[in-house]
């Protein structure tokens, strides 16, 4: 981030304010990625320019740039390894790489990468924060407490900077240090994600935190600290609370499993030598930890577990290793452990596919050319081909490099999968314009064809969060906006969460918020667990909290659903206003703990149980009580 006030200057008085107030694909305007940078010089001249204020303003996730400032953790998308290092803000401990440009992707498939922090930097950033809420929090509507849409408060985002120094200046402000965000974890988890045992300490001791409290999804902060890397987090808290060094996650996950995901050799060899973890431990989906080696594509973690502990090799771990992007990984397995490229998983999917998945070109020509791997076969769900897997994740150098290098199979580019969706309706889920773009005008794609599920390019661009994009299919291609349809656009953008786009249909095609197809809108928010949307429908319209589900006659209302589907934060939420009927039934009588026994949800149930008194005996009309479900 080039921190020149000069070149500032100079663009805004020739570009003027339009510039600066520019926003990316996620809602981020230049002054957040000046925080996230901390280029101190950038900052105070546009605070100088737009006033304090300017700070406040967020982006679609929620996020002002507070928020950018306190974050110790950067998101880099589908580069090299090397390049986001080099490109990282030098004062962070963590960069998430995420080898997919689908924003839906991004919780499954990214990997953390440790930094080497410049403490003279992240001292310079601490200053900053502390001279930039001076400013701000006399302003009236700020709000030190302010989160973003996954419920991350500046106190959350600040320990995974791993600097006391930089919680500390929050402290000053009355900041709330016990909250947890909307997947149930609090300071303590982030500050294991930042992997420094000084901020471990520093939380448990003074928030009175507890060091192996699972969150939402049974992930303790051992894992996360195992995410990092970080031998002396781990150490610190193994020493100082009593966990279980095999204890396993909602999806039967270890500690020793989360750092072979993220290709932490050195803690990894820590865990299983010194911890003594278990290294035969599979996780729900069948995985060990030389699957989850093989998906970071670290070869010498690899090479680690097969020659010293002699864990079995698939022809599973090389479609991993094609996930992970090394080549030398891949041809290691193939060469050497003579695993066969030709390998399908159990939903046909193959080693092309998960090449053409993350975009690795040297990969997939190396599986056509040199192992004899074909292009035309189809795979994964719904049986995509080779164009899908691609541009579902908005790899758009990789689609160019299969239609320039291999023309015998550019039919399939108007081929449809088993839904009846063609690839330019994954482009245009992945948010990639210039995709789009090119499959519209050079390819000359069929934009008007809709998937077995009533979605269309339009529909599928709400649920990438691209409002640009979205903007251009309507304006300038003249596709239908699809209003009223039965699969809608704005039930597709709250289903993935994108209030920004649900509030340009409303304004663009002036929709009745709250009496939309009778009120269906905050359901679709329950069932995705979109809490930020589901606020600020609730917030903003006048919606019955306690209305049923106009989609079915079951009865159910939202918090019924919230139970059902186990979504923890938003049965929170829903039970905190007054006006929630807790006591509520759906047509067969079945009561919020009855539906929370059925998700399994043990922090939901003992919520109802302890702060609502409900009674466990009651039964539904079949006579069947919460405990039998």
């Amino acid at each position: 981030m080039n921190d020149s006030v000069e070149l500032l200057v100079y663009l805004y008085n020739n570009h003027k304010r339009e510039l600066f107030q520019k926003r990316d694909r996620f809602g981020g305007t230049p002054l957040h990625i000046a925080c996230q940078y901390a280029s101190s010089g950038f900052i105070m001249k546009m605070v100088n320019i737009f006033g304090y204020k300017v700070l406040l303003e967020a982006d679609y996730s929620g996020r002002s740039s507070l928020h950018y400032l306190c974050k110790g953790l950067v998101d880099k998308y589908c580069i090299t390894e090397v390049y986001n290092k080099l490109t990282a803000p030098c004062d962070i401990p963590l960069l998430m790489q995420i080898p997919t440009f689908n924003v839906y992707y991004k919780e499954y498939w990214h990997k953390y990468i440790s930094l080497n922090i410049n403490f003279t930097k992240q001292h310079k950033r601490v200053s900053l924060l502390s001279t930039l809420l001076k400013k701000t929090s006399i302003i009236n509507n700020f709000n030190i407490n302010s989160i973003t849409a996954t419920g991350q408060s500046l106190v959350h985002l600040a320990c995974t900077s791993g600097s006391v120094l930089l919680v500390k200046v929050l402290e000053e402000y009355g900041i709330n240090t016990s909250s947890l965000d909307y997947e149930g974890r609090s300071a303590v988890h982030y500050a294991a994600l930042s992997g420094s045992p000084t901020l471990l300490s520093y939380t448990v001791s003074k928030y009175s935190l507890i060091a192996s409290q699972p969150d939402y999804k049974g992930i303790v902060p051992l894992a996360l600290a195992c995410m990092s890397g970080s031998i002396n987090a781990v150490e610190f808290i193994m020493n100082t609370s009593d966990i279980d060094i095999n204890i396993t996650c909602n999806k039967g996950r270890t500690p020793l499993q989360y750092s072979c995901w993220h290709g932490n050799v050195d803690l990894s060899q820590y865990l299983i030598e010194v911890q003594d973890s278990d290294i035969n431990i599979t996780d729900n989906g069948k995985w060990n930890a030389l699957d989850h080696s093989a998906k970071s594509g670290n070869m010498k973690l690899v090479q680690y577990l097969i020659n010293n502990h002699q864990l079995r090799l698939t022809s599973f771990i090389l479609l991993q290793a094609v996930r992970s992007t090394k080549l030398s990984l891949i041809k290691l397995l193939v060469n050497k452990y003579k695993l066969d490229p030709q390998v399908k998983a159990s939903d046909g999917m193959q080693t092309v596919h998960f090449a053409a998945e993350v975009g690795a070109i040297d990969a997939l020509e190396y599986l056509v050319k040199d192992c004899g791997c074909d292009l035309d076969r189809v795979g994964g769900i719904g049986n995509m081909n080779v164009f899908h897997h691609s541009m579902l994740n908005g790899h758009f150098s990789c689609t160019k490099y299969i239609i320039n290098n291999y023309p015998q199979y550019t039919s399939l580019l108007h081929s449809t999968d088993d839904n009846d969706a063609l690839p330019i309706h994954d482009a245009c889920a992945s948010g990639v314009s210039q995709l789009v773009t090119f499959l519209i005008d050079v390819i000359k794609c069929d934009t008007t064809t809709e998937d077995k599920n009533g979605f269309t390019c339009v529909t599928h661009a709400c649920a990438s969060g691209n409002l640009d994009l979205l903007k251009l299919l309507i304006k300038q291609y003249n596709l239908n906006p699809r209003i009223f349809r039965s699969s809608s656009s704005p039930e597709a953008a709250v289903a993935f969460g994108n209030v920004h786009m649900l509030e340009w249909l409303r304004q663009e095609y002036h929709i009745n918020v709250a009496s939309f197809k009778n009120g269906v809108l905050p359901f679709a928010a329950v069932h995705f667990n979109r809490l930020y949307c589901l606020k600020h429908l609730l917030n903003n319209y006048s919606f019955d909290i306690n209305a049923t589900d106009p989609r079915n006659d079951t009865q159910s209302t939202l918090l019924h659903i919230a139970c059902q589907e186990g979504h923890v934060a938003i049965v929170l939420y829903l039970t905190s206003l007054p006006q929630c009927d807790v006591l509520a039934k759906t047509s067969n009588g079945s009561t919020v703990l009855h539906l929370s026994c059925k998700s399994r949800s043990l922090p939901i149930l003992k919520h109802l149980v302890e702060e609502h008194q409900l009674d466990l005996t009651i039964k539904d009309y079949n006579g069947i009580a919460p405990v039998h479900v």
